[in-house]
């Protein structure tokens, strides 16, 4: 084994930059900014973001997930150089992220309700709490999509 500057700088940018986004996310970083702005309307819509935020994190796990593992396939491929089957998986797995996708958010949006009183009986949170994931459930196809061009552009050594 020799050490291969290169290929360590590729590795580094490529999982630097993904690691250092993961761990924003992950560690609540994103959300604690935007907690900090909800906070300045009121207790309900602070209960109401807070509760609708786990409901959404929870729907869109596995699209994430499919994302990271669809960076793994596009690598494998791509470096045995077989082009058509990259391609075929991109029909693949866009036909089963939107499927998945339009599943949840169909969920999501229609049991905005039932899903939200898990977390508080007070109507009003509640009102609320349906208003944030009406509107964020309806676009999970295109999350999906983002992670799964997220896992692509990875994988191919694309900025």
């Amino acid at each position: 084994m020799v050490y291969d500057q290169a290929i360590s700088k590729s590795i580094l940018s490529l999982a630097g930059l993904t690691a250092l986004q993961q761990s924003i996310m992950n560690l609540g970083m994103g959300i604690l900014m935007v907690q900090g702005r909800i906070n300045s309307f009121g207790v309900n819509v602070m209960a109401a973001f807070s509760s609708a935020v786990k409901i959404d994190t929870l729907a869109y796990s596995p699209v994430q997930d499919f994302g990271n593992a669809y960076f793994t396939f596009v690598a494998q491929n791509y470096g045995a150089q077989q082009a058509d089957r990259i391609k075929q998986g991109n029909r693949q797995a866009s036909w089963w992220i939107l499927a998945f996708c339009l599943v949840i958010s169909s969920l999501v949006v229609f049991w905005a309700k039932p899903l939200l009183a898990l977390f508080s009986s007070d109507p009003e949170v509640i009102q609320i709490g349906i208003g944030y994931l009406r509107i964020e459930g309806s676009f999970y196809a295109l999350i999906g999509f983002l992670f799964m061009f997220y896992g692509y552009f990875r994988a191919i050594d694309e900025p």
